[in-house]
Protein backbone atom coordinates (compact mmCIF):
# COMPACT_ATOMS: atom_id res chain seq x y z
CA UNK A 1 0.00 0.00 0.00
CA UNK A 2 2.82 2.36 0.95
CA UNK A 3 4.52 1.60 -2.33
CA UNK A 4 1.43 2.64 -4.30
CA UNK A 5 1.11 5.92 -2.40
CA UNK A 6 4.79 6.66 -2.91
CA UNK A 7 4.43 5.91 -6.63
CA UNK A 8 1.47 8.29 -6.96
CA UNK A 9 3.40 11.07 -5.19
CA UNK A 10 6.35 10.61 -7.54
CA UNK A 11 4.03 10.80 -10.56
CA UNK A 12 2.38 13.94 -9.23
CA UNK A 13 5.78 15.56 -8.61
CA UNK A 14 6.97 14.77 -12.14
CA UNK A 15 3.73 16.15 -13.57
CA UNK A 16 4.14 19.43 -11.66
CA UNK A 17 7.74 19.78 -12.84
CA UNK A 18 6.67 19.24 -16.47
CA UNK A 19 3.87 21.82 -16.13
CA UNK A 20 6.26 24.36 -14.59
CA UNK A 21 8.81 23.79 -17.37
CA UNK A 22 6.13 24.18 -20.02
CA UNK A 23 4.90 27.39 -18.37
CA UNK A 24 8.42 28.87 -18.41
CA UNK A 25 8.81 28.09 -22.11
CA UNK A 26 5.49 29.73 -22.95
CA UNK A 27 6.25 32.80 -20.82
CA UNK A 28 9.29 33.53 -22.97
CA UNK A 29 6.99 34.15 -25.91
CA UNK A 30 4.39 36.17 -24.03
CA UNK A 31 4.57 39.92 -24.82
CA UNK A 32 5.56 41.99 -21.84
CA UNK A 33 2.62 44.04 -20.58
CA UNK A 34 3.26 47.78 -20.24
CA UNK A 35 1.35 50.21 -18.17
CA UNK A 36 -1.11 51.94 -20.48
CA UNK A 37 -0.57 55.63 -21.23
CA UNK A 38 -3.60 57.82 -21.86
CA UNK A 39 -1.52 60.95 -22.35
CA UNK A 40 0.58 59.82 -25.31
CA UNK A 41 0.79 61.61 -28.64
CA UNK A 42 -1.65 60.93 -31.45
CA UNK A 43 0.83 59.11 -33.68
CA UNK A 44 1.86 56.65 -30.95
CA UNK A 45 -1.79 55.94 -30.20
CA UNK A 46 -2.46 55.32 -33.89
CA UNK A 47 0.46 52.86 -34.12
CA UNK A 48 -0.50 51.34 -30.74
CA UNK A 49 2.94 51.72 -29.22
CA UNK A 50 3.88 53.09 -25.82
CA UNK A 51 4.58 56.82 -25.95
CA UNK A 52 7.37 58.14 -23.77
CA UNK A 53 5.47 61.46 -23.51
CA UNK A 54 8.68 63.49 -23.91
CA UNK A 55 8.11 67.19 -24.64
CA UNK A 56 8.08 69.01 -26.94
CA UNK A 57 8.39 65.89 -29.17
CA UNK A 58 8.29 62.26 -28.06
CA UNK A 59 11.24 59.96 -28.83
CA UNK A 60 9.17 57.65 -31.05
CA UNK A 61 8.19 60.47 -33.40
CA UNK A 62 11.76 61.77 -33.37
CA UNK A 63 13.09 58.30 -34.26
CA UNK A 64 10.55 57.73 -37.06
CA UNK A 65 10.74 61.30 -38.38
CA UNK A 66 7.00 61.96 -37.97
CA UNK A 67 5.40 65.18 -36.73
CA UNK A 68 4.49 64.74 -33.08
CA UNK A 69 1.13 66.10 -31.94
CA UNK A 70 2.85 67.47 -28.84
CA UNK A 71 4.41 70.14 -31.07
CA UNK A 72 1.04 71.84 -31.45
CA UNK A 73 0.09 71.55 -27.78
CA UNK A 74 3.37 72.23 -26.00
CA UNK A 75 3.31 75.90 -24.93
CA UNK A 76 6.72 76.79 -26.33
CA UNK A 77 9.27 75.65 -28.86
CA UNK A 78 12.62 77.45 -28.75
CA UNK A 79 13.49 77.90 -32.40
CA UNK A 80 16.83 79.67 -32.01
CA UNK A 81 19.65 77.57 -30.55
CA UNK A 82 21.48 80.71 -29.46
CA UNK A 83 18.95 81.26 -26.71
CA UNK A 84 18.66 77.72 -25.33
CA UNK A 85 21.35 78.09 -22.68
CA UNK A 86 20.16 81.55 -21.75
CA UNK A 87 16.60 80.30 -21.33
CA UNK A 88 17.70 77.55 -18.95
CA UNK A 89 19.69 80.05 -16.91
CA UNK A 90 16.71 82.39 -16.85
CA UNK A 91 14.39 79.69 -15.54
CA UNK A 92 16.90 78.88 -12.79
CA UNK A 93 17.25 82.56 -11.95
CA UNK A 94 13.51 83.06 -11.76
CA UNK A 95 13.01 79.89 -9.72
CA UNK A 96 15.36 81.33 -7.13
CA UNK A 97 13.00 84.28 -6.69
CA UNK A 98 10.11 82.01 -5.72
CA UNK A 99 10.57 81.41 -2.00
CA UNK A 100 7.37 79.59 -1.00
CA UNK A 101 6.44 79.65 2.68
CA UNK A 102 4.78 76.27 3.14
CA UNK A 103 3.11 77.36 6.35
CA UNK A 104 1.40 80.43 4.87
CA UNK A 105 1.03 78.91 1.38
CA UNK A 106 1.89 82.20 -0.30
CA UNK A 107 4.76 83.77 -2.15
CA UNK A 108 6.85 86.11 -0.06
CA UNK A 109 6.94 88.56 -2.95
CA UNK A 110 3.27 89.39 -2.44
CA UNK A 111 1.55 87.28 -5.10
CA UNK A 112 -0.99 84.67 -4.09
CA UNK A 113 -0.42 81.18 -5.56
CA UNK A 114 -3.84 81.39 -7.24
CA UNK A 115 -2.39 84.15 -9.44
CA UNK A 116 -0.05 81.61 -11.01
CA UNK A 117 -2.43 78.79 -11.84
CA UNK A 118 -1.62 76.27 -14.56
CA UNK A 119 -2.69 78.57 -17.38
CA UNK A 120 -0.71 81.46 -15.92
CA UNK A 121 2.34 79.23 -15.59
CA UNK A 122 1.98 78.20 -19.23
CA UNK A 123 1.83 81.86 -20.30
CA UNK A 124 4.69 82.85 -18.00
CA UNK A 125 6.94 80.12 -19.39
CA UNK A 126 5.95 81.07 -22.94
CA UNK A 127 6.87 84.66 -22.20
CA UNK A 128 10.39 84.02 -20.88
CA UNK A 129 11.06 81.36 -23.53
CA UNK A 130 9.77 83.07 -26.66
CA UNK A 131 7.54 86.16 -26.39
CA UNK A 132 10.24 88.18 -24.63
CA UNK A 133 12.53 87.80 -27.66
CA UNK A 134 9.95 89.50 -29.90
CA UNK A 135 10.04 92.64 -27.75
CA UNK A 136 13.78 93.24 -27.76
CA UNK A 137 16.89 93.54 -29.82
CA UNK A 138 19.68 91.03 -29.16
CA UNK A 139 21.52 93.44 -26.85
CA UNK A 140 18.44 94.02 -24.68
CA UNK A 141 17.09 90.46 -24.39
CA UNK A 142 18.04 90.19 -20.72
CA UNK A 143 15.82 93.18 -19.91
CA UNK A 144 12.66 91.53 -21.20
CA UNK A 145 13.58 87.95 -20.36
CA UNK A 146 15.03 88.41 -16.85
CA UNK A 147 14.75 91.92 -15.38
CA UNK A 148 11.08 92.56 -16.17
CA UNK A 149 9.84 89.09 -15.06
CA UNK A 150 11.71 89.58 -11.78
CA UNK A 151 10.05 92.99 -11.41
CA UNK A 152 6.70 91.35 -12.09
CA UNK A 153 7.02 89.15 -9.00
CA UNK A 154 7.03 92.34 -6.92
CA UNK A 155 4.23 94.11 -8.82
CA UNK A 156 1.03 92.18 -9.53
CA UNK A 157 -0.12 94.68 -12.19
CA UNK A 158 3.09 94.07 -14.15
CA UNK A 159 2.65 90.29 -13.90
CA UNK A 160 -0.88 90.61 -15.31
CA UNK A 161 0.45 92.79 -18.13
CA UNK A 162 3.17 90.26 -18.90
CA UNK A 163 0.64 87.41 -19.02
CA UNK A 164 -1.70 89.42 -21.27
CA UNK A 165 1.02 90.07 -23.85
CA UNK A 166 2.19 86.46 -23.66
CA UNK A 167 -1.36 85.21 -24.29
CA UNK A 168 -1.75 87.38 -27.39
CA UNK A 169 1.63 86.31 -28.76
CA UNK A 170 0.76 82.65 -28.21
CA UNK A 171 -2.58 83.27 -29.97
CA UNK A 172 -0.67 84.54 -33.01
CA UNK A 173 1.25 81.24 -33.09
CA UNK A 174 -1.73 78.99 -32.33
CA UNK A 175 -4.76 80.47 -34.13
CA UNK A 176 -6.92 77.51 -33.12
CA UNK A 177 -6.62 78.71 -29.51
CA UNK A 178 -7.10 82.40 -30.31
CA UNK A 179 -10.56 82.85 -28.66
CA UNK A 180 -9.41 81.19 -25.46
CA UNK A 181 -6.10 83.07 -25.32
CA UNK A 182 -7.61 86.45 -26.22
CA UNK A 183 -10.08 85.97 -23.39
CA UNK A 184 -7.19 85.24 -21.01
CA UNK A 185 -5.43 88.39 -22.23
CA UNK A 186 -8.55 90.48 -21.65
CA UNK A 187 -9.02 89.11 -18.14
CA UNK A 188 -5.37 89.84 -17.30
CA UNK A 189 -5.76 93.39 -18.60
CA UNK A 190 -8.91 93.90 -16.53
CA UNK A 191 -7.08 92.68 -13.43
CA UNK A 192 -4.02 94.84 -14.13
CA UNK A 193 -5.54 98.27 -14.78
CA UNK A 194 -7.03 99.04 -11.33
CA UNK A 195 -3.86 97.77 -9.63
CA UNK A 196 -1.72 99.91 -11.94
CA UNK A 197 -3.79 103.05 -11.38
CA UNK A 198 -3.67 102.57 -7.62
CA UNK A 199 0.09 102.00 -7.68
CA UNK A 200 0.73 105.03 -9.91
CA UNK A 201 -1.41 107.23 -7.64
CA UNK A 202 0.15 106.04 -4.38
CA UNK A 203 3.79 105.68 -5.43
CA UNK A 204 4.17 109.15 -6.96
CA UNK A 205 7.75 109.24 -8.20
CA UNK A 206 8.43 105.72 -6.89
CA UNK A 207 9.26 102.73 -9.07
CA UNK A 208 9.26 104.32 -12.52
CA UNK A 209 10.83 101.16 -13.97
CA UNK A 210 7.75 99.03 -13.20
CA UNK A 211 5.45 101.79 -14.48
CA UNK A 212 7.44 102.12 -17.70
CA UNK A 213 7.54 98.33 -18.20
CA UNK A 214 3.77 98.06 -17.81
CA UNK A 215 3.19 101.03 -20.13
CA UNK A 216 5.38 99.31 -22.71
CA UNK A 217 3.32 96.12 -22.42
CA UNK A 218 0.17 98.12 -23.17
CA UNK A 219 1.56 99.00 -26.61
CA UNK A 220 1.79 95.46 -28.12
CA UNK A 221 -1.48 94.59 -26.36
CA UNK A 222 -3.40 97.40 -28.08
CA UNK A 223 -1.56 97.06 -31.39
CA UNK A 224 -2.09 93.29 -31.70
CA UNK A 225 -5.84 93.80 -31.39
CA UNK A 226 -5.82 96.70 -33.90
CA UNK A 227 -4.74 95.04 -37.14
CA UNK A 228 -8.24 94.64 -38.55
CA UNK A 229 -10.35 96.53 -36.04
CA UNK A 230 -11.86 99.97 -35.67
CA UNK A 231 -9.17 100.92 -33.15
CA UNK A 232 -6.66 101.04 -36.02
CA UNK A 233 -8.57 103.77 -37.83
CA UNK A 234 -7.51 107.44 -37.87
CA UNK A 235 -6.66 108.68 -34.34
CA UNK A 236 -9.66 110.15 -32.60
CA UNK A 237 -9.90 111.23 -28.98
CA UNK A 238 -13.39 109.93 -28.21
CA UNK A 239 -12.85 109.22 -24.51
CA UNK A 240 -13.63 105.51 -24.92
CA UNK A 241 -10.94 103.01 -25.86
CA UNK A 242 -7.55 104.65 -26.50
CA UNK A 243 -6.17 104.58 -30.03
CA UNK A 244 -2.80 102.80 -30.33
CA UNK A 245 -1.25 106.02 -31.71
CA UNK A 246 -2.08 107.79 -28.46
CA UNK A 247 -0.86 104.83 -26.38
CA UNK A 248 2.57 104.98 -28.03
CA UNK A 249 2.59 108.76 -27.71
CA UNK A 250 1.94 108.42 -23.98
CA UNK A 251 4.78 105.92 -23.64
CA UNK A 252 7.24 108.27 -25.34
CA UNK A 253 6.07 111.15 -23.11
CA UNK A 254 6.69 108.95 -20.04
CA UNK A 255 10.14 108.13 -21.41
CA UNK A 256 11.16 111.77 -21.89
CA UNK A 257 9.82 112.75 -18.47
CA UNK A 258 11.78 110.03 -16.64
CA UNK A 259 14.76 109.76 -18.98
CA UNK A 260 17.58 110.07 -16.46
CA UNK A 261 16.11 107.57 -14.02
CA UNK A 262 15.29 105.04 -16.75
CA UNK A 263 18.55 105.28 -18.68
CA UNK A 264 20.53 104.66 -15.47
CA UNK A 265 18.43 101.62 -14.54
CA UNK A 266 17.70 98.22 -16.08
CA UNK A 267 16.37 99.87 -19.25
CA UNK A 268 19.75 101.50 -19.94
CA UNK A 269 20.86 99.10 -22.75
CA UNK A 270 17.46 99.44 -24.42
CA UNK A 271 17.63 103.23 -24.43
CA UNK A 272 21.18 103.52 -25.78
CA UNK A 273 21.09 106.23 -28.44
CA UNK A 274 22.51 106.27 -31.93
CA UNK A 275 25.88 107.99 -31.99
CA UNK A 276 27.17 110.10 -34.84
CA UNK A 277 25.46 112.47 -37.23
CA UNK A 278 23.30 111.37 -40.12
CA UNK A 279 21.51 113.02 -43.00
CA UNK A 280 17.85 112.72 -43.93
CA UNK A 281 18.98 111.98 -47.48
CA UNK A 282 20.49 108.69 -46.28
CA UNK A 283 16.95 107.35 -46.43
CA UNK A 284 16.42 106.15 -50.05
CA UNK A 285 12.75 107.19 -49.81
CA UNK A 286 13.43 110.70 -48.53
CA UNK A 287 12.82 112.20 -51.98
CA UNK A 288 9.22 110.99 -51.88
CA UNK A 289 8.65 112.54 -48.46
CA UNK A 290 10.24 115.82 -49.52
CA UNK A 291 7.71 116.15 -52.36
CA UNK A 292 4.98 116.77 -49.79
CA UNK A 293 6.40 120.24 -49.15
CA UNK A 294 4.65 121.25 -52.39
CA UNK A 295 1.23 121.04 -50.72
CA UNK A 296 2.49 122.31 -47.35
CA UNK A 297 4.41 125.37 -48.54
CA UNK A 298 3.38 128.78 -47.12
CA UNK A 299 0.67 130.53 -49.11
CA UNK A 300 -0.05 134.24 -49.40
CA UNK A 301 -3.80 133.93 -49.89
CA UNK A 302 -4.69 132.07 -46.69
CA UNK A 303 -5.71 133.20 -43.21
CA UNK A 304 -3.24 133.13 -40.35
CA UNK A 305 -5.01 130.18 -38.74
CA UNK A 306 -4.67 128.07 -41.88
CA UNK A 307 -1.02 129.05 -42.24
CA UNK A 308 -0.42 127.90 -38.64
CA UNK A 309 -2.01 124.56 -39.52
CA UNK A 310 0.25 124.17 -42.55
CA UNK A 311 3.26 125.05 -40.39
CA UNK A 312 2.31 122.27 -37.94
CA UNK A 313 2.13 119.83 -40.85
CA UNK A 314 5.57 120.94 -42.09
CA UNK A 315 7.09 120.34 -38.65
CA UNK A 316 5.49 116.88 -38.52
CA UNK A 317 6.81 116.08 -42.01
CA UNK A 318 10.37 117.12 -41.10
CA UNK A 319 10.23 114.93 -37.99
CA UNK A 320 8.97 112.05 -40.13
CA UNK A 321 11.90 112.53 -42.54
CA UNK A 322 14.32 112.55 -39.60
CA UNK A 323 13.06 109.38 -37.86
CA UNK A 324 12.68 107.60 -41.22
CA UNK A 325 16.42 108.09 -41.79
CA UNK A 326 17.40 106.59 -38.39
CA UNK A 327 17.65 102.98 -39.65
CA UNK A 328 20.12 104.14 -42.31
CA UNK A 329 22.40 106.02 -39.90
CA UNK A 330 26.06 104.81 -40.08
CA UNK A 331 26.24 104.04 -36.34
CA UNK A 332 22.63 103.04 -35.81
CA UNK A 333 22.02 100.97 -32.69
CA UNK A 334 18.25 101.40 -32.46
CA UNK A 335 15.73 98.61 -33.20
CA UNK A 336 13.57 98.70 -36.33
CA UNK A 337 10.54 99.87 -34.35
CA UNK A 338 12.26 103.03 -33.09
CA UNK A 339 11.13 105.19 -36.01
CA UNK A 340 7.53 104.04 -35.58
CA UNK A 341 7.56 104.80 -31.87
CA UNK A 342 9.49 108.07 -31.92
CA UNK A 343 7.39 109.95 -34.49
CA UNK A 344 4.20 109.63 -32.42
CA UNK A 345 6.00 111.38 -29.56
CA UNK A 346 7.59 114.14 -31.64
CA UNK A 347 4.48 115.48 -33.41
CA UNK A 348 2.97 118.52 -31.76
CA UNK A 349 -0.43 118.75 -30.07
CA UNK A 350 -1.45 121.13 -32.87
CA UNK A 351 -0.79 118.44 -35.48
CA UNK A 352 -2.73 115.91 -33.41
CA UNK A 353 -5.71 118.27 -33.37
CA UNK A 354 -5.51 118.46 -37.17
CA UNK A 355 -5.78 114.66 -37.31
CA UNK A 356 -8.85 114.81 -35.09
CA UNK A 357 -10.34 117.40 -37.47
CA UNK A 358 -9.39 115.24 -40.49
CA UNK A 359 -7.35 118.04 -42.07
CA UNK A 360 -6.37 116.65 -45.55
CA UNK A 361 -2.76 117.85 -45.41
CA UNK A 362 -2.29 116.22 -42.00
CA UNK A 363 -3.83 112.96 -43.25
CA UNK A 364 -1.41 112.91 -46.20
CA UNK A 365 1.55 113.17 -43.79
CA UNK A 366 0.01 110.40 -41.67
CA UNK A 367 -0.31 108.25 -44.81
CA UNK A 368 3.45 108.47 -45.33
CA UNK A 369 3.93 107.41 -41.71
CA UNK A 370 2.02 104.24 -42.65
CA UNK A 371 5.00 103.27 -44.83
CA UNK A 372 7.04 102.90 -41.62
CA UNK A 373 4.28 100.71 -40.20
CA UNK A 374 4.37 98.52 -43.30
CA UNK A 375 8.13 98.06 -42.84
CA UNK A 376 7.56 96.41 -39.44
CA UNK A 377 4.54 94.39 -40.51
CA UNK A 378 6.44 91.14 -39.87
CA UNK A 379 6.41 91.88 -36.13
CA UNK A 380 3.39 90.07 -34.71
CA UNK A 381 1.78 93.02 -32.93
CA UNK A 382 2.16 95.34 -35.97
CA UNK A 383 0.52 92.83 -38.32
CA UNK A 384 -1.96 94.64 -40.57
CA UNK A 385 -1.87 97.90 -38.59
CA UNK A 386 -0.28 100.02 -41.34
CA UNK A 387 -2.54 98.76 -44.12
CA UNK A 388 -5.68 99.23 -42.02
CA UNK A 389 -4.79 102.81 -41.12
CA UNK A 390 -3.84 103.63 -44.71
CA UNK A 391 -7.17 102.26 -45.96
CA UNK A 392 -8.98 104.50 -43.48
CA UNK A 393 -7.04 107.56 -44.70
CA UNK A 394 -7.74 106.68 -48.33
CA UNK A 395 -11.47 106.43 -47.59
CA UNK A 396 -11.47 109.76 -45.75
CA UNK A 397 -9.71 111.85 -48.42
CA UNK A 398 -11.45 113.45 -51.38
CA UNK A 399 -10.45 112.44 -54.89
CA UNK A 400 -8.21 115.52 -55.35
CA UNK A 401 -5.95 114.35 -52.49
CA UNK A 402 -5.62 110.68 -53.42
CA UNK A 403 -2.71 111.18 -55.90
CA UNK A 404 -0.65 112.53 -53.00
CA UNK A 405 -0.87 109.25 -51.11
CA UNK A 406 -0.49 106.97 -54.15
CA UNK A 407 3.17 106.24 -53.41
CA UNK A 408 2.39 105.24 -49.81
CA UNK A 409 -0.43 102.96 -50.95
CA UNK A 410 1.85 101.24 -53.47
CA UNK A 411 4.55 100.37 -50.90
CA UNK A 412 4.43 96.66 -49.95
CA UNK A 413 4.20 95.36 -46.41
CA UNK A 414 7.32 93.55 -45.30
Amino acid sequence: MRDQVHEREECSKESQERNHSSHLKRSRHIRQVHKKSRLGCSDCKRRRVKCGEEKPECQNCTRFGTKCSFLSTTPIIIADHRFRIKTVKTVKTLKSTLDIDRNRHSLDVGLQPATLDLKSLELFYHYISEASFTLATSKAVSIWQVAIPQMAFSHAFLMHGLLAVSALHLASLQPQRAPELQKSAFMSKQAALPLFRRFAAESGSGDTHAVFAFSWFVVPYVLSLSGGSQSSKIPNFDGKSPHWFLVIRGLIALLWKNWMGLVNGPFGPLLAQTSGEFSKSSNPDDGELAKLHHILAPKDDVFAEEEAELAACRVALEELRRVSALPYAPCNTLPSTSSVFLWTGTVTDEFLQLLYKRKPEALVVLAYYCVLLKRVNSIWYFKGVGETLLDAINNELDKKWKPWIAWAVQQPSE
